[in-house]
């Protein structure tokens, strides 16, 4: 079965518990910018396939 393409969305938001990291750092999620989102597609999913996900957070 072939995966919808915004199947990606929703790894990315299971892969990082958002609000646990910005109580680690003491600050809360009004204070959070999300910036910028990038996906890349190398080929299409399957049911089945292994997929690893990435995240990278910048603080300034």
């Amino acid at each position: 079965m072939l995966a919808n393409p915004t199947f990606t969305f929703m790894l990315e938001i299971d892969a990082f518990d958002l609000e646990e990291f910005m109580t680690f750092l003491g600050e809360t999620l009004e204070k959070f910018l999300d910036g910028e989102e990038n996906f890349t597609y190398y080929a299409p999913i399957y049911a089945g396939d292994k997929i690893t996900v990435y995240k990278k957070l910048l603080i300034s």
